[in-house]
């Protein structure tokens, strides 16, 4: 007669120990370890002292107790920043500890035997408690950030997180109309359709920082222009025009939108349009077209000027053409631009004035001074003039009486500060002016339209006050602008591209005969390319780059952008 004996994994359950406790992969099995003997612990099973081979099951109670094992002790220490009032957060720095424990077992194995050797040691995990308690005595009773406190007080690792925030106080809310039916701002809608209702005022909530210090609401005071296409009731706001929807904290009102089925050329003069236009046809041959809503085309532009306060988009292809979209926009933000260039000036003029003694004693630095201010204005001047004759031929009457009272500021400011007799409280009164006119202009930018489309570009200068996107072919000896982004999925070839935050082409190829690059001004921004030829300019706001070698698949931003070499 035979005997049969079953196989040991069939007779034990693998186990694994993960900090120094025991884990089975089948609870119905036993398990067998050999434990050795040491100096550093001691082992119990069910109370009783145990090594050499120790059979046990899941309901046992094994214990692992460590007997002077400690090397070294683990700390740690902890420090709070706060930022701004608005945010504490606690960097957790571990020095880790070092004790003889048995080698942790971390996947499930049959039979194993325990080995004693030399491990890391890391401090016990902190008290939820004692952390607040620490926050508390720093005077931190702002919002406690409770899931990050418990990662902090239990990792093992260097950590740092916020702990405590701040809350933001939320503002009132003046009296006011609201869109009702899920409306929003750019929607076509009915004559004579409701499209918001009055609502009561909201009084604000307060906040408080970090330190639990209280944030009073302040109250937003607004009402909107209304326009002349809007009824205004005592229940809300009517449409009397079918048209877009315009609802701004500045300006409600329904654009009407007019279709022409006619091509523009010059014979017709400049086109002005009050309003959202559709032009079933083309504008050629010396066009001139401006219009205070959006522009569509559904042919082509070629040889002609096209100005638009709002998006523009030209289903066919542009030629040898200038096309502003969102212009009134572009003009006001310029308005900005050449105040502060002006003020600079000014500004460094009036306190190099106040050095100056009435006793003349300094009259030959004085004058050097004016000198160079005055080469300094006449530059700005020039700068000016030729976007000022863009403004009085296609710009908007506001727009036109905005550049009208800049001329007059800053030909009354140069006159008086190039005045040597001038002082420097005479400067700051015309500095003044210009601060002004800054917060004028400010008022202009009442909405984001300023798009533009175009299926593609030859020989054309295209600017915009949001974003550009080339859907066709692609670009060629073309200016390209535009404040948001650039998008030129096919070729952009001999064509230069300014932009504040981001550009993406196909193909960028420079030219032979015009200088060509992609430029990037802010620090934000980046540039995204599927080929670039060699000789191809990229920069990103001060960094510049020159491609030597053809490159394909680029994406640079701030981190990625190759070091300067031109």
């Amino acid at each position: 007669m035979k005997w049969f004996t079953k196989p040991e994994n069939e007779l034990f359950s693998k186990v694994k120990l993960i900090n120094n406790e025991f884990y089975f992969e089948d609870d119905s099995k036993p398990s067998k370890i050999h434990i050795p003997a040491t100096d550093y612990a001691e082992v119990k099973l069910n109370g009783s002292l145990v090594s050499g081979e120790v059979t046990f099951h899941q309901t046992d109670t094994l214990t692992i107790t460590y007997l002077k094992n400690v090397v070294t002790d683990p700390s740690c220490t902890y420090k709070v920043t706060v930022k701004e009032d608005k945010v504490a957060s606690i960097h957790k720095e571990i020095l880790k500890g070092q004790a003889y424990q048995f080698e942790p077992i971390k996947d499930f194995v049959l039979n194993p035997a325990l080995k004693v050797a030399l491990l890391e040691l890391s401090p016990t995990p902190t008290p939820y408690d004692e952390i607040v308690s620490m926050l508390r005595e720093k005077k931190l009773n702002g919002l406690l950030l409770e899931e990050n406190i418990l990662k902090v007080a239990n990792s093992d690792e260097n950590i740092v997180l916020p702990v405590v925030t701040s809350k933001e106080a939320k503002p009132g809310m003046p009296a006011r109309f609201e869109l009702i039916g899920g409306l929003k701002d750019g929607q076509r809608i009915h004559s004579e359709q409701f499209f918001a209702e009055y609502v009561d005022e909201t009084p604000g909530e307060s906040g408080y920082d970090v330190y639990g210090n209280p944030i009073h609401p302040e109250d937003l005071f607004f009402f909107p222009e209304f326009g002349e296409n809007v009824l205004v009731e005592d229940r809300g706001l009517m449409s009397l025009k079918e048209g877009r929807l315009v609802f701004t904290r500045h300006i409600v009102n329904i654009i009407e939108q007019q279709s022409v089925q006619k091509s523009f050329n010059w014979e017709d003069g400049l086109i002005e349009y009050d309003g959202d236009l559709v032009i079933d046809g083309d504008i050629k041959e010396g066009g001139q077209l401006k219009c205070t809503g959006n522009l569509t085309v559904l042919g082509g532009v070629f040889e002609s000027y096209v100005f638009a306060d709002g998006d523009i988009v030209v289903k066919g292809n542009t030629d040898q053409s200038v096309i502003y979209s969102g212009f009134s926009k572009i003009a006001a933000k310029q308005v900005e631009n050449y105040s502060l260039q002006f003020l600079e000036i000014f500004e460094r003029v009036m306190f190099e004035t106040s050095f100056y003694a009435d006793d003349g004693s300094n009259y030959e630095e004085k004058r050097k001074s004016l000198e160079l201010a005055k080469g300094e204005f006449a530059a700005i001047q020039q700068t000016i003039d030729p976007f000022l004759s863009l403004v009085q031929q296609f710009g908007n009457v506001e727009i036109q009486e905005m550049y009208g009272k800049l001329s007059v500021i800053y030909e009354e400011g140069i006159r008086t500060t190039l005045n040597e007799q001038c002082t420097a409280d005479e400067i700051k009164t015309e500095m003044e002016k210009f601060y002004a006119i800054i917060e004028e202009s400010k008022d202009k930018l009442r909405d984001d339209l300023g798009s533009l489309a175009t299926n593609s570009a030859n020989s054309s200068h295209l600017f915009a006050y949001t974003e550009i996107d080339v859907q066709g072919p692609g670009t060629f000896q073309t200016i390209i602008s535009a404040k948001d982004s650039v998008k030129i999925p096919g070729n952009a070839l001999s064509t230069t591209i300014t932009v504040d935050q981001f550009v993406e082409v196909g193909e960028f190829k420079p030219g032979n005969q015009t200088e060509s690059i992609i430029e990037v001004k802010k620090n934000s921004g980046s540039i995204k390319a599927t080929y670039l030829h060699s000789d191809s300019v990229l920069q990103l706001a001060s960094k510049k780059y020159v491609v030597l070698d053809d490159e394909e698949d680029v994406f640079y931003d701030q981190a990625t952008f190759p070091k300067n070499n031109k």
